[in-house]
């Protein structure tokens, strides 16, 4: 009872990805691990919940397909121990590697500083009817890295009894890519969604 206080898990870890095939459009099935994980929570989060989350992380499989204009689609997990669950395990997953977000990248060539958008409808797995909007940014570009940059909105709604469920939130993304390689090399990724209407009241996740 009362106001809601978010909790945060951080982790960090390394990841390490195998190109299983290629197809001659440019798509590939990729085979990948999270290694390493180890994680903190904020205050008044139990720490032996973080190890065993930590655990868990370490043990996923994963597989997904990368398109030509890098977006991610069906992504597989198997190896799930508690206390991940293959929702939470979806929505880390999906964060991670950008999936649901549509294509990363133009269609043609951009400059550093150059900007492109991204609008699509809020996956279904998510149970509410609504839209995605994506605002990206060739950030900067050196080392052989470049560096692209996403701001993220969304609202959606569903009926629940006689009353209607809101879903709101926002999200900020940094992925970079090595160059010479084609592949990315490090992700960080915001999103905070917040759904009024639901049983309890008002409610927060925030996930970083």
């Amino acid at each position: 009872r009362g106001a809601s206080k978010p909790v945060t898990l951080s982790f960090s870890f390394g990841e390490e990805e195998t190109v299983d095939s290629v197809a001659p459009d440019g798509s590939m099935i990729v085979s990948a691990r999270l290694v390493d994980a180890v994680g903190q929570g904020s205050a008044g989060t139990n720490q032996q919940t973080v190890d065993d989350m930590s655990l868990a992380l370490d043990e996923l499989k994963i597989q997904f397909k990368r398109q030509e204009r890098g977006e991610v689609v069906a992504i597989a997990v198997s190896g799930l121990r508690k206390p991940l669950d293959e929702s939470l395990a979806r929505a880390v997953l999906n964060a991670i590697y950008g999936a649901q977000r549509g294509p990363l990248f133009p269609e043609g060539h951009v400059d550093v500083g150059s900007t492109w958008k991204t609008t699509m409808p809020i996956p279904s797995t998510a149970g509410f009817e609504g839209e995605v909007h994506y605002d990206y940014t060739y950030a900067r570009k050196g080392g052989g890295v470049a560096v692209i940059g996403c701001e993220g909105r969304y609202e959606g709604k569903r009926p629940q009894g006689t009353a209607m469920q809101k879903l709101s939130g926002k999200s900020s993304a940094e992925y970079r890519f090595d160059l010479a390689a084609g592949r990315v090399i490090g992700s960080n990724v915001d999103q905070m969604t917040q759904v009024e209407g639901a049983i309890a009241g008002q409610q927060t996740l925030q996930l970083g």
